[in-house]
């Protein structure tokens, strides 16, 4: 098999990875109360979330290479404070069944306080182009998330997924 192919199929496989994470984010997010669309209006949590740890029992670490990474682009999403960052080892899962689909989430909590995982095996395997735009789109969900709740894929979140420099779903 060519280099070409194999390229192909590797951004193939990426590009339905990140839809089937996309899939995930519509069907396990809440409804959430939508907020008047005002630009200058910016939620902030009342804690310091780049020091916050998951509230969750997830096995997961901190990477710093990572953090900077996404602290770098937050400059995209109207100064949006820092949006804690952790790989995670734990199986990514679509609906109910034993198959991993996905490669990053975020959880966005009532005190709209999102946190981004991360899959290590990805992290370690992609290149860097991959994981920023992975961060970016993350940080799209953190970004509606700050704003009043994370909607999915809904076209505020593609405007701004593709304002940021995102690419694909």
């Amino acid at each position: 098999m060519s280099v070409l192919k194999l390229v192909i199929i590797a951004v193939l496989l990426t590009a339905a990875l990140v839809t089937a994470a996309g899939v995930w984010f519509i069907f396990r997010t809440p409804p959430s109360v939508d907020l008047p669309k005002n630009e200058n209006i910016q939620i902030v949590p009342k804690q310091n979330t780049a020091n916050s740890q998951p509230t969750n029992s997830k096995k997961t670490e901190r990477n710093s290479k990572l953090q900077s990474q996404a602290d770098s682009l937050l400059h995209l999403f109207d100064r949006m404070p820092p949006v804690p960052v952790y790989l995670t080892d734990e199986p990514i899962k679509q609906g109910g069944n034993n198959v991993e689909h996905g490669v990053a989430y975020t959880e966005c909590d009532r005190n709209k306080s999102p946190v981004m995982y991360m899959k290590k095996a990805f992290y370690e395997k992609t290149n860097q182009k991959q994981i920023v735009n992975i961060l970016k789109h993350e940080l799209t969900h953190a970004w509606q998330c700050r704003r009043g709740g994370m909607r999915g894929h809904d076209a505020e979140f593609r405007k701004k997924f593709t304002d940021a420099g995102g690419f694909g779903n």
